[in-house]
């Protein structure tokens, strides 16, 4: 919050904090939710890994917490939505709820991949290598196996929360989207670096909660 503050206080708001990762440290990230709107969000993970803090304020509470003033906020009852109309106030995982999240992401690694799909998924080993860059097809027909695979790809990440749709979307809606991308004959990590903008510049997406790598690990078994 000091070094949110500092940038504000700079006067260059609009080059410095617009964007959900304009503002970064080693314990987590955020922005301003919309230029020239006095609201901002930020993702913050306890030391530990075990906890994950999803922070809703506005400038003057940004001020009074970097001062010390402010030391509490009120728990949302859910992850909010990265938009300018949610209350202020902390989503909080706490170590017991992370801990059931994780067991559910496993089973439902297993039940996608086998029981591979999970030590494949969480394996940090960067050396692979899928194929090369050639064509990318994406100007092909999107058939109907090839439609059915991606939506529950979609729906996987959305039940892990991989994925937050907008209000009212459905995966389907990026179905024909999302086709050519997991088709396209490209190393894994590009391919992920793909999907993530792909995924992020579509209206239906509201947010995407995982990185390039965590796409990749996923495309590598699914």
């Amino acid at each position: 919050m000091k070094l949110t503050q500092k940038m504000i206080d700079s006067g260059d708001e609009e080059a410095l904090l617009d964007g959900d990762d304009a503002v970064q440290t080693d314990d987590g990230y955020g922005g301003r939710i919309e230029p020239d709107v006095d609201m901002y969000r930020f993702t913050f993970h306890a030391r530990a890994r075990s906890e994950r803090w999803d922070v809703v304020v506005d400038g003057e509470q940004i001020g009074l917490i970097a001062a010390g003033a402010l030391k509490e906020l009120p728990r949302l009852p859910e992850r909010p939505a990265w938009d300018s109309d949610v209350p202020t106030g902390i989503f909080a995982e706490s170590e017991a709820e992370a801990a059931a999240k994780h067991k559910a992401l496993e089973e439902l690694l297993r039940r996608a991949g086998g029981a591979a799909a999970l030590d494949a998924l969480l394996d940090d080993d960067d050396d692979d290598d899928d194929g090369d860059d050639g064509d990318d097809g994406l100007g092909d027909v999107v058939d109907a196996e090839e439609a059915a695979d991606a939506k529950r790809l979609l729906d996987f990440m959305l039940e892990v929360e991989a994925l937050e749709l907008a209000e009212g979307a459905d995966t389907s809606a990026l179905v024909t989207t999302v086709v050519p991308i997991i088709r396209a004959q490209l190393r894994n990590d590009h391919k992920a670096a793909k999907l993530a903008e792909t995924l992020l510049d579509h209206a239906a997406v509201e947010e995407l909660h995982c990185s390039d790598r965590d796409l990749e690990k996923l495309l590598e078994r699914w």
